[in-house]
């Protein structure tokens, strides 16, 4: 069975961390990206079939990010993760495209 390739675009280290645990312990092969510059590279490096996407991502909005991902990536999943979760932001990022929107803290 083919592993998952998971991109997580967090700049909370404490997050990226967190979530690197749970989805190795699933057999995920994960990847990280601390910032929007390290998000291009590893889009660029190598394909993935999930990624889990800040609203807040650093200096960026990830809702901007969202469409060059998905033209990069169309076949993955991406989902919008935030601690920052509005009504609005949701609907927007489903219309953008994203697959699922995760208000943190979650489990």
């Amino acid at each position: 069975m083919e592993r998952l390739a998971v991109l997580i675009a967090d700049d909370e280290r404490n997050i990226r961390k967190t979530l690197r645990l749970c989805l190795e312990s699933l057999e995920c092969d994960v990847k990280e990206a601390a910032a929007p510059q390290e998000l291009d590279v590893a889009l660029e490096a190598e394909g993935c079939d999930l990624v889990l996407l800040d609203l807040k991502f650093g200096p960026a909005n990830g809702l901007d990010l969202l469409p060059g991902i998905l033209e990069r990536q169309p076949e993955a999943a991406v989902a919008m993760i935030t601690a920052y979760a509005t009504v609005e932001t949701a609907v927007a990022a489903m219309k953008a495209g994203a697959t699922d929107y995760l208000p943190k803290p979650f489990t």
